[in-house]
């Protein structure tokens, strides 16, 4: 498998507000733009990997973390504050939003719909539309520790706090959704529902967003990660092991279909398939895709430096590789079941 890094160009940087708005405002961020000359792209580096297929490197980025995409373009957040975009099929690398004050004030969880990128910082939850790319601070919810967006609201959780809130995108009002969730994680809206990992209660659950049922969906012990294909839903257990079950089974306990994984806290699902990353920090990682009814494991990428970032684009895995500085396009060709 060879890696290729694609040249960069120029990076655009648009500087933005750091003073937090009232509740249920938004406040235009606007400052002129500038653009500063990259840095020339590494010479093409070829990883040594059993994974068959092309992964390329299209962009360099410093400390890359949580990842999005939207039809066009893929975002993610870096520990050095920042929001940076690019296009899909490679080109200029875009630096979207800079917070003052670095890492300490971007918490880095993004998500996005056909509108709109929603990222968090310990100011509030910014928005970014798509139509001028300006960013506005659309709640004052800071300190955020997952977000998801359906086709009615953006949902929230926090560090260190037991609820769920939601925000209704025609008026910009957030409410409590759940209360007393211990350490909610991994939102995933899915048709009428709203499925998360309580990591504190040990528990993969869901509620109605209209009437609010709630239903503890599994028990697990301190799940991480969480996607629904079709109709299974698959999350990750501190112990390494992926799992699954059917979302109309009253079963609590899941099945698990791949053992010994490391850090899989961050799933992807393109209808057939999920996807996430199997890493040490600093150490080599890989992705892997694995099919919930037949559980068959095949990889995807290996030998990479800590794949902490992931999204699924049309024909593409997208990686936030943290150890080298660099997201990654790994084609969704066919490979071999591991053994």
């Amino acid at each position: 498998m060879r890696v290729w890094l694609v040249g960069v160009g120029a990076l655009c940087i648009a500087g933005c507000a750091s003073s937090p708005a009232p509740k249920q405002a938004t406040v235009p961020v606007s400052a002129p733009a500038k653009v500063e000359k990259a840095a020339p792209p590494p010479k093409p580096k070829t990883y040594d990997t059993d994974a068959r297929g092309t992964v390329t490197a299209v962009a360099q980025t410093q400390l890359p973390k949580f990842m999005t995409a939207t039809t066009g373009r893929v975002y993610w957040s870096t520990g050095a504050g920042e929001l940076r975009s690019v296009p899909i099929g490679g080109g200029m690398a875009v630096i979207l939003h800079q917070v003052e004050g670095g890492s300490r004030a971007l918490a880095g969880v993004v998500a996005s719909d056909d509108e709109a990128v929603y990222f968090a910082t310990q100011l509030g939850m910014y928005r970014l539309s798509l139509e001028d790319e300006r960013p506005e601070l659309y709640i004052d919810v800071p300190d955020t520790l997952s977000v998801a967006v359906d086709e009615r609201y953006l949902y929230v959780t926090r560090f260190g706090k037991s609820s769920i809130w939601r925000v209704n995108k025609d008026d910009g009002a957030p409410e409590v959704l759940v209360r007393r969730t211990k350490l909610p994680s991994s939102l995933t809206p899915h048709g009428e529902f709203l499925y998360w990992n309580s990591y504190g209660h040990g528990t993969v659950n869901r509620v109605h967003r209209d009437s609010r049922k709630k239903r503890v969906v599994a028990k697990s012990r301190r799940p991480t990660g969480l996607a629904i294909v079709g109709e299974y839903i698959v999350w990750a257990s501190e112990r390494g092991e992926v799992l699954t079950k059917e979302l109309r089974s009253r079963r609590r306990r899941g099945r698990a279909i791949a053992r010994g994984e490391r850090n899989p806290d961050v799933f992807r699902s393109d209808g057939t398939y999920v996807y996430y990353g199997s890493w040490l920090p600093e150490g080599k990682g890989r992705i892997v895709r694995i099919a919930p009814i037949r559980g068959e494991i095949e990889v995807l990428a290996d030998e990479l430096r800590s794949p902490v970032g992931l999204e699924v684009v049309g024909d593409y895995v997208f990686v936030a590789n943290k150890g080298e500085g660099t997201i990654l396009r790994i084609e969704k060709t066919s490979r071999a079941p591991v053994p």
